[in-house]
């Protein structure tokens, strides 16, 4: 492998090179294109030599409530659109809207009650939803475990002027307004403690920290509970605004948004910046429990600041209907800002940045083209020439592994000629002597012993002339699924009852072969399944006709056509890869002395070779093993040679130890 070394540096520093090109030409375009429209937006800003002045009017004092527009203002984010905010608060007698239509504010902090002042010819335009849930609720002294709005029946209610969400709430609840007194709004908290009331209107942001700081017991009722789900503040504008400075509202609107995301993401900073710039009125700990209070209704980790639906606001408009407060045919058309409106700007930067984006990606797509090309070719030349050396190895393996059983055969042939004389002297002299003793008698049993043994050896020599392939073969056209019959036959009678055998034969060819050898090598494969098993388990016997391609890697010592395969299969405790390399030499056995020659799988190897066919073993520790038998198939005989071919299964016999 080492001869790819030099091709494949070779061809990594080319790829390397063009890539560098094309990241380089690349670079140099965006930095063009970027200066240009740098340049650009500095003469934009240049003609912006003065900021215009604004002002933002709030709905209440300073508090955390309003910290987006703070944190605009602090960070920057106005003075970067070109405008200098003035931010004021509010307070009892002020009214926001008034404010924005009047001129004297440009924008403003409102509530949902902007679909009534729209309703009432108010040219109010909502701009953006800050709050998506409204945090107004009724606070009342907890009594009972189990108390409830409808316990404010007859009771005095402190309400603010425009209670229009809560007295929707309190009549959807069945509250009408005959069921309770609204009292005038001190904004004092200790009036719901002191008894001047039943219940109080409040924010849940703010009230509540006070109660609880005094360790007073509160019950909260929220709008939402009767499924009212208003939006809370929003910012809005007059439509004289957007109609003479729409590119201005929108810029405030985007950086508003923005200064809120900063807010909410900088908790601490933001508190810091209201108790040093904003408001001497409240404290560190009320300012943060605000803001934590807040987080639920803003939900800023779920919702874009500053989104809105129309569906919303028809909830909205509906809700307020039920109660008489508006028309049921109003319309909400102009309330909500509905897109962007900005006046006509010099693009061509952006038209040059699209373009020089638009030729990087394509240079970018063609050298991946190139290397994805290329990067094939190689991997195609590198997997052909492994596949070639790994055939290399594998044939020349076979090759010696071939060449060692066969000089192992060689002489095991030779043996087996020179032991086949000596045992026929034995046997014969065994006869006579046999003949002329009493069957009985202690020398007639040893003749007895001496003619086993010899048997024994004879049937030795059988193997290993098999194995050397040296045996003389009796060639028929056989039928193997009769002859795996008698096997199971033969095996059912043997082995012990605990071991199933099964047969799955589906082979339609037939063999031309020596039925007896192929038998006794098909018997040797189940005896040794049958000791690998040990007590209990199952060996199979299968038959299938198989074909064997010209360009077949998988068997390379066979010719191309038609074979049969017969495969005997275990679960018994399967072998190592080690004992699988060395299960077909002559000899080799994993038997304990006495109990095995380590000759059978040998003349298995030896008969399947004789016949021009193949076996190979898979086997795995603890997994079975299965062996396969691959043979030259040929046609079913004509149906009338059925008869003789019968005659010869019934004379098959033969089984080797």
């Amino acid at each position: 492998m080492s001869n790819l070394s030099p091709f494949r540096y070779q061809y990594g520093e080319a790829i390397r090179l063009a890539m560098l090109r094309s990241i380089s030409i690349i670079v140099v375009l965006c930095t063009l294109t970027l200066s240009s429209g740098q340049l650009m937006a500095r003469e934009e800003e240049q003609g912006q030599s003065e900021l215009d002045k604004i002002v933002l009017q709030l709905k209440w004092k300073h508090a955390f409530q309003f910290a987006g527009y703070y944190m605009a203002k602090e960070k920057g984010y106005y003075r970067e659109m070109g405008v200098e905010v003035e931010i004021l608060e509010s307070g009892p007698g002020i009214d926001p809207v008034q404010e924005v239509v009047l001129g004297r504010a440009n924008f403003g902090v409102g509530d949902s009650s902007v679909v009534i002042e729209r309703a009432e010819g108010y040219p109010v335009v909502v701009l953006g939803v800050v709050f998506q849930h409204s945090a107004i609720v009724l606070l009342a002294l907890r009594h009972t475990q189990t108390q409830s709005v409808h316990d404010l029946s007859g009771k005095n209610l402190m309400l603010v002027p425009n209670s229009h969400e809560l007295r929707a709430y309190l009549q959807k609840s069945g509250l009408g307004p005959a069921h309770y007194q609204v009292q005038a709004m001190s904004f004092d908290i200790n009036d719901l403690v002191k008894g001047n009331t039943d219940a109080f209107s409040a924010y849940i942001t703010e009230q509540p920290y006070a109660l609880e700081q005094r360790g007073i017991a509160y019950v909260a009722f929220s709008p939402r509970s009767a499924g009212i789900d208003f939006y809370g503040d929003n910012l809005f504008t007059s439509e004289s605004e957007l109609r003479n400075h729409r590119q201005r509202a929108e810029s405030f609107r985007d950086a508003s948004m923005r200064g809120w995301s900063y807010a909410m993401a900088n908790i601490e900073e933001t508190v810091e910046l209201i108790l040093s710039t904003y408001s001497s009125e409240r404290d560190q700990e009320s300012l943060r429990f605000e803001a934590n209070q807040m987080i639920p209704l803003l939900q800023p980790e779920l919702v874009e600041m500053g989104y809105m639906l129309d569906g919303r606001w028809r909830h909205i408009a509906e809700t307020y209907a039920e109660i008489g407060i508006l028309s049921p045919d109003f319309s909400l058309d102009g309330l909500v800002y509905k897109e962007k409106l900005s006046s006509p700007r010099d693009l061509s930067w952006l038209y040059r940045l699209i373009a020089a984006v638009l030729v990087a990606l394509l240079l970018i797509t063609y050298v991946a083209l190139r290397f994805y090309r290329l990067s094939r070719t190689l991997a195609s030349d590198i997997a052909a020439r492994k596949q070639a050396e790994l055939e290399k190895v594998e044939l020349e393996a076979q090759l010696l592994h071939s060449q060692k059983i066969q000089a192992i055969g060689t002489l095991a042939g030779g043996m087996a000629h020179d032991m086949n004389n000596v045992l026929a002297v034995i046997l014969g002299l065994g006869s006579v002597l046999e003949e002329d003793l009493e069957p009985g008698t202690t020398q007639y049993e040893d003749i007895r012993d001496i003619m086993s043994a010899a048997e024994r050896g004879q049937s030795m020599v059988a193997n290993l002339l098999g194995f050397a392939r040296k045996g003389k073969f009796q060639l028929s056209t056989w039928n193997p699924n009769d002859g795996v019959q008698q096997i199971v036959s033969m095996l059912g009678k043997t082995l012990a009852k605990t071991i199933v055998i099964k047969t799955s034969l589906k082979a339609k060819q037939y063999l031309h072969c020596d039925s007896n050898q192929i038998v006794s090598a098909l018997m040797n494969l189940c005896v040794n399944a049958a000791h690998a098993i040990g007590d209990k388990g199952e060996i199979t016997i299968e038959s299938h006709d198989k074909t064997i391609a010209a360009d077949e890697t998988n068997h390379p010592t066979l010719q191309p056509g038609c074979y049969l395969s017969l495969i005997v299969r275990d679960n018994g405790k399967g072998m190592s890869e080690q004992t699988r390399k060395r299960v077909f030499d002559p000899f080799f056995t994993t038997k304990d002395i006495g109990e095995g020659t380590g000759l059978g799988l040998s003349m298995v190897y030896g008969v399947v070779e004789s016949h021009n066919g193949s076996v190979s073993i898979e086997s795995e520790l603890g997994a079975g093993t299965t062996v396969t038998l691959l043979l030259p198939a040929v046609a079913a005989p004509s149906a009338d040679d059925v008869d003789r071919l019968a005659s010869q299964v019934s004379s098959q016999t033969g089984l080797n130890e």
